[in-house]
């Protein structure tokens, strides 16, 4: 009978003066769910924009905590599911791979950031967090399967993530316009959603947040330091708030704006667009002289027969 296969480990210890005595359970569910974040990044490396991952990375990257050691902040976590060797070589290789980078990172060699997307470095950020907070230093290590790496973090790790985001977005001083929503008064953040659709995440300054209650679901305008990617806002440090001047940063009325989700009658209303009363004007710049029989050669033609 084979020996039962084991599917690779990854090792998470935690270590400061919150631990072992007791962790904030915003802390370790926090620190759990970045990793896993994290790793589907890395392995979706090329993927671009919001939504979730697709099925594979989700597969590949998703992780069980199977083990807490007793009195301490040791947690063991699994690669999920059936044990697949094509799925879990996947997760695996993606959990080196990002070792690996952190831990070039965390010991600041030359040109480390090199090739890292921003993406996965506002990963990296999201998952040290709890570090100053009662947590010196994060140990991850992947076991099993004949290899083991591991990355050692701390508060120079997240320096130097933060260094390298600033570098790789475009920052400048600026105002953006758009509809407040989605306040987080905890974390002092906010969403603002252009005319666009784009969406720019605010980290509010001290004292906006009362006035970011009154004007939310409200179109706003922002001032502060703003950074882009793409040539596209992403987030912004706001130090300023008011209400938007009319007409500055709305949309044509003919078209409304990404949030309005205007029905095709009121579109329809708003452009003077009404029922066809020329059906010549259907015909848009194809010939008179041509016959009905020309148009559908011309048809199929188009179509490849």
């Amino acid at each position: 009978m084979p020996p039962t296969r084991q599917r690779p480990t990854i090792e998470l210890r935690l270590e400061g003066p919150a631990v072992p005595g007791r962790i904030r359970v915003d802390s370790l569910t926090s620190i759990v769910k970045e990793l896993q974040t994290s790793l589907r990044r890395q392995l979706a490396v090329q993927r671009r924009g919001g939504g979730r991952f697709p099925t594979e990375v989700e597969k590949a990257c998703s992780l069980d905590l199977v083990g807490f050691t007793a009195g301490s902040a040791i947690l063991q976590l699994e690669f999920a599911g059936p044990i697949d060797p094509t799925v879990d070589e996947q997760g695996a290789r993606a959990a080196i791979d990002m070792l690996a980078a952190m831990q070039r990172a965390e010991s600041g060699e030359p040109g480390w950031e090199a090739g890292i997307p921003t993406s996965i470095l506002d990963g990296w950020e999201a998952f040290t967090k709890p570090i100053g907070d009662g947590i010196t230093s994060l140990d991850i290590a992947l076991l099993g399967a004949g290899r083991r790496q591991s990355a050692h973090l701390t508060a120079a790790f997240r320096m130097r993530v933060r260094e390298a985001r600033q570098q790789q977005g475009e920052v400048r001083d600026g105002s953006l316009v758009g509809v407040l929503w989605e306040c987080d008064w905890k974390h002092h953040t906010a969403q603002l959603e252009q005319a666009d659709g784009c969406r720019v995440h605010l980290c509010l300054g001290a004292g906006l947040d009362e006035i970011a209650t009154e004007l939310r679901r409200q179109l706003v305008q922002v001032t502060g330091r703003i950074e882009s990617q793409d040539g596209r806002p992403v987030r912004a440090t706001v130090g300023h708030m008011a209400r938007a001047t009319p007409g500055v940063g709305e949309p044509d009325a003919r078209y409304g704006g990404f949030w309005e989700n205007l029905s095709v009658d009121e579109l329809a209303r708003r452009q003077g667009v009404g029922p066809v009363t020329d059906l010549d004007a259907l015909a848009g710049d194809w010939p008179a002289e041509e016959s009905l029989d020309d148009f559908l050669a011309m048809v199929r033609e188009v179509r490849g027969g």
